[in-house]
């Protein structure tokens, strides 16, 4: 009876020792990717890169909308370059090196709800659908002054429809804005030139 007990304590500190483990190494990866990511932001774009951290995000725009050069695009939340915006810039703006960056887009994700569906028997509502956006904010800044140039807010796509039917609460979202959605705004905003 002793030994069946121990056995049972034994196998489940031997898988929470597991479970922690693997924790453990998923948050080492995440990690470590971020960092190479970051890394990949200050080999391409220098100081520049860190333009982003610790941005006020209530700053308003203080300088000149009308920027010449080229633009670095950051995801704000993780300072590595946005890859889906980056990638899609004409080689006219896109910077390939430090020397070349005039500006940084810092693009901070916002999900915004679209709506709500509710599901449940008569007068009682036993589980919700959510469907959000996610939009994006962005601060354009000078990379030679820190200074805010012009402030953009970009859609999301429209989420898909909640299920007819469901068995629990969940949330649906949409797609990022697209690219063009960016470069667009820059080329029209900002007086950068394709």
């Amino acid at each position: 009876m002793i030994s069946a007990l121990f056995k049972r304590i034994f196998l489940i500190a031997g898988c929470t020792v597991i479970a922690g483990g693997l924790a453990l190494g998923v948050t080492y990866y995440q990690g470590a990717n971020e960092r190479a990511g970051q890394q990949a932001a200050n080999t391409r774009l220098g100081a520049a890169a860190t333009l982003c951290q610790g941005k006020d995000q209530a700053a308003k725009p203080s300088g000149n909308a009308a920027v010449a050069g080229k633009v670095g695009i950051i995801n704000g939340q993780d300072g590595t370059l946005f890859d889906q915006y980056d990638q899609a810039l004409p080689a006219t703006l896109r910077p390939q090196q430090p020397s070349e960056v005039a500006s940084v887009l810092c693009l901070y994700e916002v999900r915004n709800v679209f709506g709500t569906d509710k599901y449940g028997k008569g007068s009682s509502t036993d589980y919700t659908c959510t469907r959000s956006e996610r939009d994006l904010d962005g601060w354009l800044v000078d990379a030679k002054t820190g200074k805010v140039l012009a402030f953009g807010t970009f859609v999301g796509q429209t989420p898909p429809e909640c299920p007819n039917e469901t068995d629990h609460s969940l949330t649906v979202t949409g797609d990022l804005p697209l690219p063009s959605d960016i470069t667009d705004w820059l080329t029209q905003t900002s007086g950068f030139s394709t």
